[in-house]
């Protein structure tokens, strides 16, 4: 049989910022946000009387997010363009239901890295009157992650960086592009996902992000 479980419900406020230079070759952007969640909702997996697994919906209690957001994009010089972001999240419960056994007041949410950041930029180089090179590379980093809400360790993602590359030709005003890419670049292994089924199955589930991938890419637009 199905089983009901309440609705969640969630208050968010956020305040921000948006500036830039006259020429726009400085864009500042920032954020401060806050959200009140109450009857939470997370995955729970347990057993039922025939021995089968069963994944259900509870309602844990309350939490409360709040943290903020900065962005930059810049043009220091010509051909040059960067940009960069930070991130910060204080996730917490801050009350939890009496049917709720997996987590404590002291677990950490689920896919709530404390810390996020991000750095890239390229630079594109004339190779004829009507035709470039623009080469771009881009670092996203983040903190520590739990995947599950019960914290299983196995599936704790400690703090990891992922470096892009990208080489891609193509005319200024044409309608196509050749670029070929390197993804992951330093061959992190880390995990993007997972199923923590130990008190039942006594096994945990856990799916990985690509390892070092490279690639070619042609486009035409039309």
């Amino acid at each position: 049989a199905m089983q009901p479980f309440d609705p969640e419900f969630v208050w968010t406020y956020e305040a921000g910022f948006k500036s830039s230079t006259a020429d726009r070759r400085l864009v500042l952007n920032g954020a401060m946000f806050f959200s009140d969640y109450s009857n939470m909702q997370l995955l729970a997996i347990s057993m039922d009387n025939f021995g089968g697994i069963v994944a259900l919906v509870e309602t844990a209690g309350a939490a409360e997010i709040k943290g903020f957001e900065l962005e930059m994009n810049a043009i220091p010089v010509r051909n040059l363009r960067v940009d960069a972001g930070i991130g910060f999240i204080d996730a917490k419960y801050t009350q939890l239901d009496a049917n709720v056994t997996s987590i404590t007041l002291d677990s950490e949410l689920v896919k709530t890295p404390k810390w996020t950041l991000n750095f890239g930029g390229e630079y594109t180089v004339p190779l004829l009157a009507s035709f470039g090179a623009t080469l771009r590379a881009d670092y996203s980093y983040r903190t520590r992650t739990e995947h599950v809400a019960d914290n299983n360790p196995l599936l704790t993602q400690d703090a990891y960086g992922l470096l892009n590359l990208r080489l891609s030709f193509a005319p200024n005003d044409g309608p196509w592009e050749l670029a070929v890419f390197g993804t992951n670049m330093t061959d992190e292994l880390y995990i993007t996902n997972g199923l923590s089924q130990f008190d039942t199955l006594g096994s945990t589930d856990a799916t990985y992000g690509r390892p070092r991938d490279w690639g070619v890419m042609a486009k035409w637009a039309f």
